[in-house]
């Protein structure tokens, strides 16, 4: 949900344990090699749109998830609940509600197209990737896991988890109110002539505004509980704007009209990815 929308991002969460954002990578075809095991049945509602099966390197003490896009459609989200066993008969933890703790749920937010310039990267139709899933000491014997949230590139989800759905949507706002104000503020710096370094005057509002809403708490349902995420990283982003500026002879004027342009495009190609519409 990791987390801006133009990186790829990973959200791990489940109630009663703690809320953390990480980044998550996954390889396709880790292992082309390697026998893939069928997953434990489930209980838990799940989708079909996910085929998943998972596989385990003793020598490297390493599991991974094998999935395989069977929806006939192009994926750019999902959230999988897992839970896995040990060779020593362990489990890993569960919370006193029922829900798996971490590792337990796993949700990864892909880069939308169109965004940041790149070209689609979604999970294609009929393909498979690998997804890293444990790597320690103890010995996988065992997977559970439940594709239970899927975000299809139309803009269609389907939906068995409603908390996973719920923090992405929150993840998209966030990201979109934080851009929508960055592009505000250089707006308002350009408009003023009398400002001799636009790019210093950006970064001072916006430091402002995270001032504003650090620390405050939200719910991760919460699109704002995204914002201040959001406006870090575009404050670090100008941070080598003035060497950049330099660099391809630009005033920051230049500079900064430029980028408020580009900053717009992202805007209108993140819109409509707010804006789901469910499927069940």
């Amino acid at each position: 949900m990791r987390l801006g929308l133009g990186a790829i991002a990973l959200l791990l969460f489940a109630a009663a344990c703690p809320q953390k954002l990480e980044q998550q990578t996954y390889v396709t075809h880790a292992d082309a090699n390697a026998p893939s095991i069928p997953t434990s049945h489930s209980e838990l509602p799940q989708l079909p749109g996910i085929r998943i099966s998972w596989y385990y390197s003793s020598t490297k003490k390493l599991a991974m998830l094998r999935l395989d896009n069977v929806s006939g459609k192009n994926i750019n989200a999902y959230n999988i609940s897992i839970r896995f066993k040990f060779t020593d008969g362990s489990t890993n933890p569960f919370c006193t509600d029922g829900h798996p703790c971490f590792p337990g749920e796993h949700m990864e937010v892909l880069p939308l197209a169109g965004i940041n310039g790149m070209e689609s990267p979604s999970f294609v139709a009929g393909t498979r990737r690998d997804d890293f899933l444990y790597q320690g000491d103890k010995e996988v014997s065992d997977v559970e896991a439940v594709p239970d949230m899927i975000i299809y590139t139309d803009d269609t989800a389907e939906v068995k988890n409603e908390r996973a759905f719920k923090q992405l949507i929150a993840i998209r706002k966030g990201e979109l109110m934080a851009m929508q104000k960055v592009s505000e503020v250089i707006k308002q710096v350009l408009a003023d002539p009398t400002v001799e370094s636009p790019i210093n005057a950006t970064k001072t509002e916006l430091t402002r505004l995270i001032l504003a809403v650090a620390g405050k708490q939200h719910i991760p349902e919460e699109p704002e509980g995204n914002e201040e995420m959001g406006l870090r990283n575009a404050t670090a982003n100008l941070n080598n704007a003035g060497q950049a500026s330099k660099t391809l002879r630009q005033t920051e004027r230049e500079y900064l009209t430029k980028y408020v342009a580009e900053q717009d495009a992202r805007i209108a190609a993140l819109g409509p990815h707010c804006e789901v519409k469910r499927l069940d």
